[in-house]
């Protein structure tokens, strides 16, 4: 009988849904905000919210409302032209100006109301841009709501090196908090649509410059192993050639600490095929063949990676590829005495050695038809 009054119990809390339940004509769903700097120095929040079917009556499913203000939380107040308040259960995305983010106005202190805010969601979604955020918090048709078509391109992570880890409000806030540094996804206009595109990256709470673009992402992502797909295109006896990434492995990141000195060995592991090769030649098809062009592959890979560290080294002294995350677990008494240098003074000055293995799962339908070779 206990049980039975439990399961009723149960069943009764599922269908009375949530517990602060609204007509959903009554209240106003923000799914992305954009924030910007006025020209008066002014922190602008744009509210991208959603127009409820009935309303629509075949114009867009969102509109966007600004607010100004000299805090964030001023600005999302100063909304006006809304007859219900704006709620933001259903944030999913924060897209910040890299204009604002200048003097005094740094990422930790604007994102403070959102932490602060129990109903924004901590999985949120955070993104930089160089351009306006109305200019970027766009879709390809107005029945596409641009903050969900954002979050969606994270998806395309599998096919494309070139888009980072997502950042989330959670992820970052703890970042900030520890003085650590990171990179950030940029997101750009693109005719008429979002597009993810460079990033920036962040440095005990500041934004450095210049900016990476979408190169730079590619390259860091080889070097971090923080991808899941994407393609080298590369080189062959003179011929283009394209390997497409299928599998990637957890990357192995071995540091050694000797005489005040860190070295890293990063080891990383792509599993793929020859997507395409503009050498029409049967022996294309060869072992020896194969075994060239991969090594070109790996060249162009593991070069890529090594310029990408001199840059973080030498020109940012900012550690994005976040190899503190290993200095830090094997050493975790050292690294509580050097967190404060770890930037400017360990990482700057360590030395390293990457290497990329390579495997080649497949060599396309063309090659099907012919000998294919043993692939080692």
């Amino acid at each position: 009988m206990k049980r039975l009054f439990l399961a009723s119990v149960s069943i009764i809390l599922l269908l009375s849904g949530c517990w602060d339940s609204r007509n959903m004509e009554d209240v106003t769903l923000s799914l992305g905000i954009g924030v910007d700097v006025t020209e008066e120095g002014l922190i602008s929040v744009l509210n991208q919210v959603v127009v409820p079917p009935a309303q629509q009556g075949g114009s867009s499913s969102y509109n966007n409302v600004i607010g100004e203000g000299p805090t964030y939380h001023a600005a999302i107040r100063d909304v006006t032209t809304l007859e219900f308040p704006v709620y933001t259960q259903h944030q999913s995305i924060a897209v910040f100006n890299e204009g604002v983010l200048r003097g005094k106005r740094t990422l930790e202190s604007l994102i403070n109301q959102m932490i602060r805010d129990d109903h924004v969601r901590r999985s949120s979604l955070v993104l930089l841009t160089n351009e306006p955020t109305k200019e970027v918090l766009v879709a390809p048709d107005e029945s596409t709501i641009p903050a969900r078509f954002i979050t969606e391109l994270f998806g395309n992570r599998t096919h494309s090196s070139a888009i980072l880890k997502e950042s989330t409000l959670s992820s970052i806030s703890s970042d900030l908090q520890e003085d650590l540094t990171f990179p950030m996804q940029m997101v750009v206009s693109d005719n008429g649509s979002a597009s993810l595109s460079g990033s920036g990256i962040f440095k005990k709470g500041h934004l450095l410059k210049p900016l990476l673009n979408e190169q730079d992402n590619v390259r860091l992502n080889w070097l971090s192993g923080e991808l899941e797909g994407g393609i080298v295109v590369s080189e062959c006896n003179g011929d283009p050639l394209t390997f497409e990434i299928l599998e990637v492995k957890v990357p192995e990141i071995k540091p050694t600490y000797q005489n005040g000195h860190f070295h890293f060995h990063i080891h990383q592991h792509f599993s793929g095929r020859i997507s395409e090769n503009w050498d029409t030649r049967d022996e294309s098809f060869s072992a020896d063949y194969l075994q060239t062009c991969m090594a070109a592959v790996k060249k162009t890979v593991e070069d890529g990676a090594s310029n990408m560290m001199e840059r973080l080294q030498k020109e940012y002294k900012a550690d994005a590829a976040r190899l503190y995350l290993e200095a830090q677990l094997a050493y975790p008494k050292l690294w509580q005495q050097i967190r404060d240098d770890w930037d400017d003074v360990y990482f700057a000055n360590a030395s390293f050695d990457y290497e990329l293995t390579i495997e080649v799962i497949d060599l396309g339908a063309k090659a099907s038809r012919r000998n294919n070779p043993q692939i080692k």
